[in-house]
């Protein structure tokens, strides 16, 4: 299992490195400026820490070797699996099922969908025609309302549909999206197995792909799903790291994490998901904190590293939000407002006394969320133990910081948007697509929560309780 990931995650980011490469092919006086040469410079080192971690971690002893985790509570989790069963084959089955009427629908529609026709599939076409990203602007020069339309997203889509036109391949490119949902249900089956088993793992993979949200963003040419996907890889991967301490989890789950924003360049998930690991770290330090009045000097090397690793973290970040950003201002002359600039949503509401606007805005995400707003808040309270009090483990306290400060995100997103008229109908369409990386962070902490139930309560009883709230409902 261990191997298919690793191989799932650095086929994710040699992909994006070559659409990487084919844009600095592209875009000459970019690929001569200190940001893209840093940022470069830093991905192929970080590739090759990848690498070399995964080589030491294979000449190590495999037969039954324990998972420990030097830094948090050490944990042994067996590698042997069990065998198939009648429930196992009916998950299977109805994952393929779902994954197969995905390819069925984008072979079948008859054309590709909104923002996919006029932006990334349309970029494609002018790459085809011989246009840059640079000039692109050009071609909506009279277009007063939208004059940056072609670069308000960063360009993976749209080379991902350039390079499918130019082998040939004749079949729709709308296929690329049920690929994209094939290899979000792996990884996700792959990166949570091993926390809640087998079953429940097949359980959850089928949950998040019967998704609405989800599958609806399979079968439409936009950026949702390659973007959630990175973002659930990289995510899960740093989860595993607070948890097995091993050295390539950390790296890929850092260069998926900071590529995504080459997909979506607006959301700074990266910050809220540096800002979680550093929180989970920090509680870790407070937790201990008898150890640390005894052992000072002792405790901070032993926390060092992981600090250290934040720190990288941050850096790669960065240096990506900076790549692009300095590409669409200094390289294509595009004038954008900072993604920075919701962030000061607090000090508007509480300068501009607007508390009555901030409820019209909980209302709206109430109703635009339903089911899935409850989903997101019941899983930053799900708990995996039953001894009487709400510990997680370091892994699912990072998650849960990383869907409380996404969640925090978006709000304050809306409360600045929310005063432009012209935006408020989009983005009720659009606002849970765009945090559809959610669904599978949310759904793995209700699932293991639940396993945990399950575990602790008799499953006629657990089956007996959900008959009647059903019939309650």
């Amino acid at each position: 299992m261990n191997k298919l990931t690793f191989l799932l995650s650095i086929f994710l980011v040699l992909l994006m490195l070559i659409e990487k490469l084919y844009f600095l092919h592209l875009e000459y006086s970019f690929s001569y400026s200190l940001v893209a040469k840093l940022e470069y410079v830093s991905l192929i080192i970080i590739v090759l820490l990848i690498c070399l971690s995964w080589w030491k971690k294979l000449v190590l002893p495999k037969d039954n070797r324990p998972i420990t985790n030097s830094l948090f509570t050490s944990r042994t989790i067996s590698l042997h699996q069990n065998k198939f069963s009648a429930v196992r084959v009916i998950l299977i089955a109805l994952i393929t099922i779902v994954i197969a009427l995905s390819i069925f629908i984008n072979l079948t529609k008859k054309s590709l969908d909104g923002d996919g026709v006029t932006m990334y599939d349309a970029r494609a076409k002018f790459l085809q025609a011989g246009y840059q990203f640079s000039n692109m602007n050009d071609l909506t020069y009279y277009n007063i309302q939208d004059k940056n339309y072609y670069l308000l997203y960063p360009p993976y889509t749209s080379i991902a549909h350039y390079f499918w036109y130019q082998a040939n391949i004749p079949l729709p490119v709308s296929l690329i999206y049920s690929g994209y949902l094939i290899l979000l249900a792996i990884g996700v089956f792959l990166l949570t197995q091993d926390f809640i088993g087998t079953d429940w793992g097949l359980f959850l993979t089928f949950s998040i792909v019967f998704n609405a949200t989800v599958f609806l963003t399979a079968v439409s040419e936009q950026t949702y799903l390659p973007y959630s996907l990175y973002l659930v890889y990289g995510i899960l991967l740093l989860a595993r790291f607070l948890r097995d301490n091993l050295v390539w989890e950390f790296f890929c789950g850092v260069l998926l994490l900071a590529l995504s924003q080459w997909i979506r360049f607006e959301e700074l998930v990266w910050l809220g998901v540096t800002i979680a690991y550093f929180l989970t770290i920090a509680a870790e330090l407070i937790k201990n904190l008898k150890r640390f009045f005894t052992k000072p000097i002792k405790t901070l090397l032993h926390y060092k590293i992981y600090f250290i690793y934040g720190l990288m973290l941050m850096a790669v970040s960065l240096l990506e939000y900076s790549s692009w950003r300095y590409f669409v201002h200094n390289i294509a002359s595009t004038l954008s407002q900072s993604s920075f600039n919701y962030l000061y949503a607090p000090l508007n509401i509480i300068k501009d006394n607007e508390l009555q606007h901030v409820i019209n805005l909980i209302k709206f995400l109430i109703f635009s969320w339903g089911v899935s707003l409850f989903i997101f808040i019941a899983s930053l309270f799900a708990t995996t133990n039953t001894q009487g009090r709400h510990a997680v483990t370091r892994s699912m306290l990072f998650i849960k910081l990383v869907i409380g400060l996404s969640l925090l995100m978006y709000c304050m997103g809306l409360y600045g948007a929310s005063f432009a008229g012209n935006w408020w109908e989009e983005l009720n369409v659009s606002l849970l697509r765009s945090a559809s990386y959610l669904i599978p962070l949310s759904y793995f902490l209700v699932f293991t929560s639940l396993k945990t139930f399950c575990q602790t309560h008799h499953w006629k009883t657990f089956v007996k309780t959900a008959i009647k709230i059903i019939i309650t409902i």
